[in-house]
């Protein structure tokens, strides 16, 4: 199984949602998600050249991300032995409809 395409959204206290996901060569670069809600799914643009989906989201996050502006992103690597994951990098990213 290709874990870069392995994703979590995960609330906070404050009733956010957080994405996780893997995370991947280069930068971000004016990065923005695309929902499209009637095939329950995400496009997920990180730069020009990193564009991938994000497929079967449910209904009550995707409800959720229709009434947000953006939403923090953290790419993860799985920490050596420990079954942890290490934030490698994260960011502000824009949601459109």
């Amino acid at each position: 199984m290709d874990n870069r395409n392995m994703f979590q959204f995960v609330p906070t206290e404050d009733d956010e949602l957080v994405l996780f996901i893997y995370a991947r060569e280069g930068m971000q670069d004016r990065p923005v998600l695309r929902l499209i809600p009637q095939e329950h799914r995400i496009e997920f643009y990180r730069n020009e050249k990193d564009a991938f989906n994000l497929n079967e989201i449910d209904e009550t996050t995707m409800a959720k991300l229709e009434h947000k502006k953006n939403i923090l992103v953290c790419e993860v690597l799985p920490a050596e032995n420990t079954g942890e994951v290490e934030i490698s990098n994260s960011y502000l990213i824009d949601i459109s409809i």
